[in-house]
């Protein structure tokens, strides 16, 4: 499906700027930039957040679905190395990552980053039916 209200150059530009920060904090993150667990686990959650809006950024630029699929079947690595380094935290920090694993009923507030990590999941969930991903896969969600 075409989103018609931005051009191809936005999602063009777009694109490029999605893959560049995925591929720029990935290296970051791999080469030890970050020094703190915490720091590695938010680092990690916005790399999987990325990863998101680019399968979504191809599918409302209107890209073929099988484009759409593959980009959304290469979330799911980016989830696993978010549940990597929050299983890295220290025990007493182990609290945190429910912030990051679990959706809704620890912040109220509309806008908070508890609500954003709902919509981001919200939408990979609607990516994987969309492009009918195999089970196999889904489970491993």
């Amino acid at each position: 499906m075409r989103d018609t209200r931005r051009s191809n150059d936005y999602f063009e530009a777009f694109l490029v700027d999605i893959e560049v920060g995925i591929k720029e904090t990935q290296e970051a993150l791999g080469a030890g930039n970050f020094t703190t667990p915490s720091e590695r686990v938010d680092v990690a959650q916005r790399i999987y957040q990325l990863a998101i809006m680019r399968a979504i950024a191809h599918y409302s630029y209107g890209a073929h679905l099988g484009d759409v699929k593959r980009y959304t079947e290469a979330i799911l690595p980016y989830r696993k190395q978010l549940t990597h380094y929050c299983d890295k935290l220290p025990v007493n920090h182990q609290i945190y990552r429910h912030a990051f694993e679990k959706l809704g009923g620890q912040i109220n507030a509309v806008g908070s980053p508890n609500i954003n990590r709902y919509i981001y999941t919200l939408w990979w969930l609607a990516l994987l039916q969309a492009c009918d991903v195999a089970p196999a896969h889904i489970q491993e969600v």
